[in-house]
């Protein structure tokens, strides 16, 4: 237990827009773990019955479940040392996190790639990246991913295809690195789509 402390084209997923990672309300810890997990320790179960105990001599506790036991021992998946969600627009951005080569447009959420060659370049300390991203005018749109600067090879997330090209037809989060190893990467996206737009990075262990 816790307590809180002080080779085809692919769509991208549709679930989360970018109204959604965009609106300017705060995440809540369901929406993301990884912001309430690094603000949280773990209490030993015999401490929390010895403390309930204690306060109220007597009590008769429940024996524990064989569920909430293997729980205990595993644990959740943590995120300390992931990079937290980066934000591409102006309003949110914070100064060092991307790097933007070529010709973009920046807007309050979101960066617009005007004409000709754009690369968005990015570091993280992650095994997994997902992307929230909107093609322009035509609805369509490919961006390549480098991972490192090599192709994104075995890492490659489900919305990239094998010859390490995401392809989307509409807003949504592209699942662009997984299984990566957890440490320092630079992530590049490269695209020629004028119109498009890219929002928010989020990240995972």
């Amino acid at each position: 237990m816790r307590r809180p402390r002080g080779d085809r084209a692919r769509t991208a997923t549709t679930s989360p827009t970018p109204s959604h990672h965009l609106s300017g309300r705060q995440p809540c810890p369901s929406q993301h773990p990884h912001k309430f997990e690094a603000a949280v320790e773990w209490i030993p179960e015999e401490e929390i019955r010895r403390q309930l105990i204690a306060a109220k001599p007597g009590t008769q506790l429940p024996s524990t479940t064989p569920e909430a036991t293997a729980f205990a021992r595993t644990g959740q998946t943590s995120y300390v040392g992931i990079t937290n969600e980066t934000y591409v627009g102006s309003e949110r951005r914070e100064p060092g996190t991307i790097t933007l080569e070529g010709d973009w447009r920046s807007g309050r959420q979101h960066v617009e790639l005007r004409k000709g060659t754009g690369k968005i370049v990015v570091p993280f300390t992650a095994g997994e990246v997902n992307h929230v991203m909107q093609p322009g005018a035509s609805g369509n749109a490919a961006v390549t991913v480098l991972l490192d600067g090599t192709p994104v090879g075995e890492a490659r997330g489900a919305d990239v295809g094998t010859d390490g090209v995401a392809r989307f037809d509409r807003s949504g989060m592209l699942r662009l690195v997984v299984g990566a190893s957890k440490r320092r990467h630079v992530l590049t996206l490269v695209a020629t789509d004028p119109g498009l737009r890219a929002f928010v990075f989020t990240f995972g262990p």
